[in-house]
């Protein structure tokens, strides 16, 4: 660094304008940016932000802190402690950024305020990326109404660059979606969504119009109705860079998710069949990821649109896509197709024709990223609810004892989410539900019974094991089940409605047919509860029906 230090020193009031044109020229871009992310040389960078400086060391000073910041957390709050972000701003706000006094006239062609505030945009972006107090801190600052103004009065570098710094800053942080829409980013990034805007600015457009109306309903329809749709759609042609395809897809799932008239706004743009397009292998992955994004948005709260994807072709692409190469591909394509799934027969039939059962079977075994696991959980829960013809093909590919293993597997989530596959496997099969007995899935079940994370789904499933299906009630009492059962009445009202009824009535499918298991019930203390039960007049009147039929029974122990 001191050789460096030598020559930003000369360039300074107390050095003639020849030594300062002279120390200057010495100095390069990649000289600066190698330097560490000590204290001192973080201080020395910022130190060169200042107005006492000339244009092109704000520049290369703007331009190592960039470097410094892009990936390390520790590194971009420590250059934030250092006092950079201040100076930043002010050097977006300036009208000039270099001091013309003590420097000689040779040096203005070294002066280029345009490339400082495009240095400056990219290091700001560099800072915020994924840092929330960081993103408030330059909002604070005062950065926003200078980077909406370059998105129209800069350069085309200078305007990619805002576009950037204003992702960066909305990236997942709602108080910075509201001011930047609020200081009118909106219209001009639309507008760089056009034809003739060169890729690299379309691409950043998209990218900040993609987080500025992220979960945020207000903004979805500001966007929306600022005409952002129609050239979002435009985007998605194979024509385009890959980047390009790949924001305009993310910007069009972000419009679309949970939102009642974007989500028909886009489909009517005419937004799946590129979408769909976008999902086979000659696409790389991460536009695929992206497609499948966009799609599953379309899809969330439209039944008509699930259709519509259906039959543009999305599902064949979408299950070879669950044997992709990268974990994020497989993961969207599992939670696409679960949402093209969901609550929809006909695609439920076409997706298991479509070949989703073997690869969905094998995303369950040991191994695969939990992320995955997840999703596949959930894809299964759809795939075969209220669909016996599945329920018997997911059985037939042994389905089974993975969700079981997911039972015991130590994290509560996966518990929940396996028993809720567990579940639409065997409430309507007899056959599924002595299988998962077979496959030992009572003992974590009943131990699930002691956890309020998992209590739910434990008596659901437990309750259905044994519906209709006498064979079960041995195996379901040898692994412990009443004496829980039965605390879960101790509670009174303290559980969910559903969680009570459903003990209630496995308690009663247990005794009905089994004098020993009446026997064990009793012992266990159930009677005097029940009894609190049927007295309690805020307790349902179909769980009082039950547990007063199951009281009837005990009484004659």
């Amino acid at each position: 660094m001191s050789a460096i230090q030598n020559s930003i020193d000369k360039v300074g009031p107390t050095y003639s304008g020849d030594e300062q044109l002279e120390q200057l020229e010495a100095l390069n871009l990649d000289q600066i940016c190698n330097v560490s992310a000590s204290p001192h040389d973080i201080s020395v960078m910022v130190a060169l932000l200042s107005a006492n400086t000339c244009a092109k060391l704000q520049e290369y000073a703007a331009a190592a802190l960039t470097i410094l910041s892009a990936s390390d957390p520790d590194i971009k709050r420590r250059v934030a402690a250092a006092g950079a972000i201040p100076p930043l701003v002010a050097l977006l706000l300036a009208s000039t950024v270099a001091n013309l006094q003590n420097l000689n006239w040779k040096l203005v062609t070294w002066i280029q305020p345009l490339n400082v505030k495009k240095a400056v945009a990219a290091a700001l972006a560099s800072l915020c990326y994924g840092i929330p107090d960081i993103q408030s801190k330059v909002a604070a600052a005062g950065a926003i109404p200078p980077l909406v103004s370059l998105l129209s009065s800069g350069t085309m570098d200078c305007v990619q660059r805002a576009a950037l710094t204003l992702s960066s800053l909305t990236r997942k942080h709602p108080d910075n979606q509201e001011k930047v829409a609020a200081a009118g980013a909106v219209t001009p990034l639309v507008a760089l969504l056009s034809t003739s805007t060169p890729p690299s600015v379309q691409e950043h457009a998209a990218q900040a119009l993609k987080w500025i109306v992220n979960h945020n309903r207000h903004n979805q329809s500001k966007v929306a109705a600022a005409g952002a749709i129609a050239p979002l759609v435009g985007l998605l042609s194979t024509s385009n860079p890959a980047r390009v395809q790949m924001e305009a897809a993310g910007a069009l799932a972000s419009l679309s998710y949970d939102n009642p008239h974007n989500h028909i706004k886009v489909a009517a743009a005419g937004a799946i069949a590129p979408l769909v397009a976008l999902l086979f292998t000659s696409t790389p992955p991460a536009v695929q990821e992206y497609a499948a994004l966009a799609l599953e948005s379309v899809c969330y709260i439209s039944h008509h649109n699930q259709t519509k994807v259906a039959a543009a072709g999305a599902i064949p692409p979408l299950v070879s896509l669950l044997s992709a190469a990268t974990e994020n591909c497989v993961q969207q394509a599992a939670g696409t197709l679960a949402i093209l799934t969901k609550n929809n027969p006909d695609n439920q039939g076409k997706v298991a024709a479509a070949g989703a059962i073997p690869p969905l079977v094998s995303l369950l075994s040991p191994g695969i990223s939990g992320n995955v696991q997840g999703m596949a959980l959930l894809f299964l829960t759809w795939l075969v609810s209220n669909n016996s013809g599945n329920q018997r093909k997911l059985a037939a590919a042994s389905a089974i004892p993975p969700l079981v293993a997911f039972l015991s597997s130590g994290s509560e989530a996966f518990a929940r989410h396996a028993a809720g596959a567990l579940l639409s496997l065997i409430e309507s099969s007899p056959d599924n539900k002595q299988k998962a007995a077979a496959a030992r899935a009572f003992p974590p079940l009943v131990r699930m019974l002691s956890s309020a994370a998992t209590v739910e789904q434990a008596t659901e499933v437990l309750m259905h094991a044994v519906l209709n299906c006498p064979n079960n009630h041995s195996q379901m009492v040898a692994a412990g089940a009443i004496p829980p059962l039965v605390a879960l009445l101790s509670t009174g009202t303290t559980h969910k409605a559903d969680v009570l009824s459903a003990a209630v009535m496995t308690l009663y499918q247990l005794v009905e047919y089994s004098p020993g298991n009446l026997r064990k019930v009793a012992a266990a203390g159930a009677a005097p509860l029940l009894l609190v039960l049927m007295s309690d007049s805020t307790v349902d009147p179909m769980l009082q029906s039950t547990a007063l039929l199951l009281s009837t029974k005990l009484l004659a122990v």
